[in-house]
């Protein structure tokens, strides 16, 4: 049976949400995966005084145990990996369609001229015959362009009350994507009161947290229908910031001093909801 996990998170920056496999009979143990992914977020707007896009460049995920001690971590089942950051460039090509309609005799793409069914195109180019002497062409062309894209390094470190995942990009660049395979195990937990008899076991919470210094905002803008804000002597980039506070705030997340670069922000979370096979 499913549960309602109720992931809460700040936008399109990140997403996350969790599953982990029912306690086992005897042993108490259950898998924990993890589904984190990253982008760009697209925040203000509406009735806020600016609106900006926002990124990570850093992150780390918290599996967090809780204080009270019931449930541990299998030390020997964490995922240890580190990859090294490289980039690497992925081609891609589209192709498109265009139709259009010509007189009988004006010269088509490549030299072609427009006549009855069948004259000589390009290769890329279909001609068929409409009423009226018109032919109605339809070419289709192939562009090639390739994107750069920043994979991510992975390290893992022991926390008071759990495991941490700390995740970067190559040089720096914001993080884009999956930093795992989410159908991969992250790690087990055992449940230390697994012969209780009322009662469920307690819920690990995976946590999101980046540092204010990992944040990327960037093309800041005045709403138009917030030009008041333009006379007052602040600067954009304060203003996001605000803002970005406001949100997250609203959102119940924990949020550190967020005019310290080196502060711990939450930005989502998430309890692991049980899926049987």
């Amino acid at each position: 049976m499913d549960q309602v996990n109720n992931p809460r998170s700040i936008g399109e920056a990140v997403s996350v949400d969790a599953w982990r496999s029912p306690f086992s009979r005897g042993e108490g143990v259950a898998d924990i995966f993890v589904d984190v992914a990253f982008g760009v977020a697209l925040m203000g707007g509406d009735d806020a005084p600016v609106r900006f896009r926002a990124a990570l460049r850093g992150a780390t995920v918290h599996i967090n145990m809780g204080a009270t001690g019931v449930l541990s971590v299998l030390s020997n089942t964490v995922v240890r990996e580190y990859s090294p950051a490289q980039d690497h460039t992925v081609v891609k090509t589209v192709r498109s369609t265009q139709a259009r309609s010509t007189k009988e005799g004006a010269t088509l793409k490549g030299g072609a001229k427009a006549g009855p069914l069948g004259a000589s195109l390009d290769a890329t180019a279909t001609v068929t015959q409409e009423q009226g002497g018109e032919a109605k062409v339809t070419s289709a062309e192939e562009h090639s362009y390739s994107e750069t894209r920043h994979s991510m390094r992975v390290q893992h470190r022991k926390t008071p009350t759990g495991y941490a995942f700390d995740i970067k990009s190559a040089n720096g660049a914001p993080l884009s994507g999956l930093p795992w395979d989410p159908q991969l195990r992250r790690l087990s937990i055992m449940d230390g009161n697994m012969y209780r008899k009322v009662g469920e076991p307690p819920e690990p919470l995976i946590e999101v947290l980046v540092r204010r210094e990992d944040i990327e905002i960037y093309d800041v803008e005045y709403t138009s229908n917030k030009a008041r804000f333009k006379s007052l002597n602040r600067n954009k980039q304060v203003i996001a910031i605000q803002y970005l506070k406001d949100v997250i705030m609203k959102t119940g997340l924990y949020i550190g001093d967020i005019d310290d670069p080196f502060s711990f922000i939450k930005i989502a979370d998430v309890s692991p909801s049980e899926v049987r096979a």
